[in-house]
């Protein structure tokens, strides 16, 4: 059987040791038969958003930093938000400033205010036919 994970990597400060170490594993990150089909990383690398075609969702990831448990997790998860506009293509960006999501479904991009996985606004293809 085929074991899906999202790895995350840190850059290393030491000279001395390896130039990236792994600072988190994510298994299954969208469910058992779910790969990550898109991701994108904030530009100041303090989170990921990944893409998942089989759960049809998204789901954005953060580092913590507090204490005990730095590392990675699954902030908040948007399952199906595609309703009339397709299924989740694996399109995924954050915006420079990092507030933004987008991402791509069918023949739509959604954006998405980061702080309350707010649809903010929907982009469909001109040729796209009626939404």
């Amino acid at each position: 059987s085929e074991v899906v994970s999202l790895r995350f990597w840190r850059r290393s400060q030491d000279p001395d040791a390896p130039p990236y170490w792994q600072e988190a594993v994510a298994t299954a990150p969208h469910g058992r038969r779910g790969g990550v089909a898109g991701l994108a990383v904030a530009r100041d690398g303090s989170a990921a958003l990944t893409v998942g075609r089989q759960e049809d969702a998204f789901r954005l990831w953060t580092r913590g930093d507090e204490q005990p448990d730095p590392g990675w997790r699954c902030e908040y998860r948007v399952a199906r938000p595609s309703g009339r506009w397709g299924p989740a293509t694996g399109a995924a960006a954050f915006s420079h400033d990092g507030s933004v999501l987008a991402v791509g479904f069918g023949r739509a991009v959604t954006l998405w205010d980061r702080r309350g996985a707010s649809l903010a606004e929907v982009a469909v293809h001109p040729g796209a036919g009626p939404a």
